[in-house]
């Protein structure tokens, strides 16, 4: 079809902009791999609220999403 490589290609961008997720053989060419990102002490899985910086009473799991031109910022205050 006309826009198979189109739909094709769609595709694979949200796949590499995927946040929290390794990229990884046989779904990427190996020099596209990589691991997940932001999984580290205090990241997204223990993201805390900006008003209680550190106070793990208000830590929420907020892994997940994709990024948009490289803004990786999430902005769950406003939500």
């Amino acid at each position: 079809m006309l826009y198979d490589e189109v739909l094709k290609q769609t595709v694979r961008m949200y796949f590499y902009q995927r946040l929290n997720f390794a990229k990884q053989s046989p779904y990427t060419d190996p020099k596209w791999a990589d691991g997940a990102s932001y999984e580290g002490a205090n990241q997204d899985r223990f993201a805390t609220s900006r008003f209680a910086k550190g106070n793990m009473t208000t830590a929420k799991d907020v892994h997940g999403g994709w990024m948009d031109a490289g803004d990786v910022n999430k902005y769950t205050t406003f939500c």
